[in-house]
């Protein structure tokens, strides 16, 4: 995957990070992705796959919340 160098590094993000647990479904007080699991996955779907679906939801997340704050925004001014 892209900026990530093994999939032991994997496994910390996905241990740390709140948007990538999101990402793959991982529930809060879930246990991660065994390293065998994650490379399993990158078999099948192929990294650059995984790598286009990895960006397209995170940039679909950053509308939704940029949109969530517009519409914030706007609710505000109307007041």
């Amino acid at each position: 995957m892209k900026g990530v160098r093994s999939q032991r590094e994997m496994t910390c993000l996905l241990d740390t990070d709140p948007r990538l647990r999101k990402l793959w479904l991982i529930k809060k007080d879930e246990k991660v992705y065994t390293r065998s699991v994650l490379s399993r996955v990158v078999r099948k779907v192929g990294e650059d796959n995984l790598n286009k679906i990895i960006e397209e939801t995170c940039l679909l997340q950053y509308i939704i919340s940029e949109q969530g704050s517009a519409h914030t925004l706007s609710r505000r001014k109307r007041k």
